[in-house]
């Protein structure tokens, strides 16, 4: 996805003005055009797509049961896997606190933090937002005005600050792959650019890059964990 004078494009296929909130044809069903909202079928099916300055931010949102389920059911994973390749900013929106949540099957808590954790130190922001639709909307658009702020503070709160440590250099989250050292992460880094890029890449993709067949396992394994 890109944007372009002023809207947002997929595959070159506008899909909305980019003052819009574009949401998929079932959420946030209560709220109209004329409220700023765009329903659509979205790319891949994201719940809500929205520009904040020159980043898209993709949304998934979840109530907390459903947090749950697709967790366990690792389809919350192939979401968050899609958002990092296509999006600038990946967020899962967790309608209403996640803890109160009373899923199907027994939770390991633990694991389910653990992986909060891990997603949030690829980029992905893991926010409780309120349950209503106009809650959502107007959460969003407190969102969009940090992420878009050129104060670094504001920035940094919303974990868009892209200036990094030097410990931090391109391509240093996936040297915390097993098997992947710094120069195969660099070989990475070289041929896809960004980590959504590596992470969002076919098998044949890693290949071609230079990496092995454990070495794609790994990146693999760590997607699915």
């Amino acid at each position: 996805m890109e944007i372009r004078d002023g809207c947002m494009y997929h595959d070159d296929k506008l899909l909305a003005k980019c003052d819009a909130l574009i949401a998929d044809s079932k959420e946030l069903s209560s709220l109209t055009e004329s409220q700023g909202v765009v329903h659509i079928s979205t790319p891949h099916r994201i719940d809500l797509l929205f520009c904040a300055g020159e980043k898209i931010v993709g949304v998934e949102c979840k109530k907390p049961e459903d947090f749950i389920n697709s967790w366990q059911g690792r389809r919350l994973a192939r979401q968050v896997k899609t958002m990092l390749a296509e999006c600038d900013v990946s967020v899962i929106a967790v309608k209403g606190v996640l803890s109160t949540a009373k899923p199907y099957r027994p939770v390991n808590w633990e694991r389910i933090w653990m992986e909060v954790v891990g997603w949030q130190m690829a980029g992905v922001l893991v926010l409780e937002v309120p349950e209503s639709d106009g809650g959502v909307l107007r959460y969003m658009a407190g969102l969009k005005q940090i992420i878009s702020s050129t104060n670094p503070s504001a920035r940094a709160l919303a974990g868009s600050d892209m200036r990094v440590s030097r410990e931090r250099r391109p391509g240093w989250l996936l040297r915390r792959i097993p098997t992947i050292g710094p120069a195969a992460s660099n070989k990475l880094m070289d041929n896809f650019n960004t980590v959504s890029n590596v992470l969002g890449a076919t098998d044949r993709q890693l290949h071609k890059a230079g990496l092995n067949r454990k070495q794609v396992a790994e990146i693999r394994k760590a997607l699915n964990e």
